[in-house]
């Protein structure tokens, strides 16, 4: 999942912006991380079977919003805030 996000990242990040680019990242995170401390809680209290697999489905939803946004841009992003000499 890494090497395809980064490539479209890499690639889109000129095209769509940097701020765009993390704040979707970031927002699909979030949601992410959200839905799998909720289905994860459920699956602890009553040991349910389709809580745990929407567990694992949240786990795997993170990785595109995170390899495809987040990974290039923000070593970009930073890179242009603080320049070299800095």
């Amino acid at each position: 999942m890494g090497p395809p996000g980064n490539f479209f990242n890499g690639w889109a990040v000129d095209k769509v912006g940097r701020i765009p680019m993390m704040l979707i990242g970031l927002t699909g995170c979030v949601v992410a991380l959200i839905g799998e401390c909720l289905s994860v809680s459920v699956f602890q209290k009553n040991g349910s079977e389709a809580a745990g697999k929407a567990a694992v489905f949240f786990i795997f939803f993170f990785l595109p919003f995170s390899s495809a946004h987040i990974d290039a841009t923000t070593y970009i992003y930073a890179a242009e805030s603080f320049p070299n000499p800095v």
